[in-house]
């Protein structure tokens, strides 16, 4: 989900998923900026405090991981070595 969807359009995202070769099984999202901060709020991708949630450099890349059935939820950076990332799936299998 992009955070600059004035600067990433969906032919952006196309061209960058070409360049880097990314694998079926990932989306890319934008849209227009009101819905793409409400989404990003609604899963939880944002800071309580609103001088650092609007520092774009205060992000970092998220990974969400949950089960719906359980309705449980967490997330991991997505710099998180391969283990730590199975290790939080596992943890919602």
């Amino acid at each position: 989900l992009t955070l600059q969807p004035a600067l990433d359009r969906p032919e952006d995202l196309r061209r960058y998923m070409r360049r880097h070769r990314v694998r079926q099984g990932w989306t890319f999202l934008t849209g227009r900026p009101a819905e793409v901060d409400l989404l990003r709020r609604r899963l939880g991708f944002y800071n309580l405090d609103p001088a650092a949630d609007a520092d774009l450099k205060q992000h970092t890349g998220m990974l969400r991981i949950g089960h719906d059935a359980r309705d449980r939820w967490s997330m991991v950076p997505a710099t998180a070595s391969t283990r730590q990332l199975v290790d939080a799936i596992m943890a919602y299998l």
